[in-house]
């Protein structure tokens, strides 16, 4: 299996969370179709008031899964899910600041979650009405975020592995992690099976940042190539907007304010704490 995101769309039809007291969103009124668990906000959106729920990877058979292999941190959400299935018995493998990077961000979630002042109730999400978001189609697959003590014990059982360390799987296929460029320990891999080669390429960036650059050659000329996190658009170059960018927190600094830019830690933060 390669990565194993859970679907975090599936948080949006959820009322948001805040750590502090917020009226507006506690006295938002119920809709008809579940009173007191559906709420109406004033832009005709329907909101369920109820703990976190993600979706993790569907119709998949984990009795089956031998091995996963992580290419960067936020390809690990849904780890704990097939992790604590009595019928996995694979392993997981991904770099070691991978691995520290990707349980420090779980953690974080479950924290968040604790720290909120409003405890929400239980709801049984075969309850909600599939016209409120499309996940709720999905009946039986909606998992309740989980708690540290089994993303401890999860992460716990992840094999770690460096950089162009060659991983053998039962004797039968050879997997090496590439340094991918995305992020701190981000990897692309090449699996082998005899004369049989796989590239799995996955986030990847050849800008030049505190990460080590991508490495391409070992990916070149694979029997398949398996891409992932494709670019929306291609053709567009973020020089003019990171600049833009800049120049308003240029601004906004000198002016005595601040700013908050809502990103991934190695993301947006990443190219400009190295312009």
């Amino acid at each position: 299996m390669l990565d194993c995101a859970a679907n975090v769309a599936s948080l949006t039809p959820f009322l948001p969370f805040s750590a502090l007291q917020t009226p507006r969103l506690e006295q938002l009124p119920s809709h008809p179709d579940l009173p007191g668990v559906l709420k109406k906000t004033p832009g005709g959106m329907v909101l369920v008031d109820s703990s976190l729920h993600l979706v993790p990877p569907d119709q998949i058979d984990v009795s089956l899964v031998d091995a996963i292999l992580i290419t960067n941190n936020s390809q690990m959400s849904a780890l704990p899910y097939i992790m604590t299935d009595p019928m996995f018995h694979g392993r997981v493998y991904a770099t070691e600041p991978c691995v520290l990077m990707g349980r420090l961000a779980l953690i974080a979630l479950c924290k968040y979650i604790e720290q909120c002042p409003t405890r929400r109730s239980e709801v049984d999400m075969n309850s909600i009405p599939s016209h409120v978001h499309p996940i709720f189609k999905q009946k039986g697959q909606i998992r309740q975020v989980y708690n540290k003590d089994v993303i401890d014990a999860c992460f716990a059982k992840i094999t770690p592995v460096r950089y162009n360390e060659q991983v053998d799987l039962f004797g039968l296929v050879d997997c090496v992690p590439l340094p991918a460029g995305h992020s701190i320990g981000s990897a692309n891999w090449v699996i082998k099976a005899g004369d049989y080669k796989i590239s799995y390429v996955s986030s990847s960036s050849k800008l030049t940042n505190h990460t080590l650059p991508m490495e391409v050659i070992s990916l070149a000329n694979p029997d398949v190539l398996l891409l992932s996190n494709l670019s929306l658009n291609p053709m567009y170059f973020p020089d003019n907007t990171l600049s833009e960018v800049c120049n308003v927190v240029i601004s906004t600094v000198k002016s005595g304010g601040n700013v908050l830019i809502p990103c991934h830690s190695t993301g947006l933060y990443s190219i400009l704490s190295s312009g």
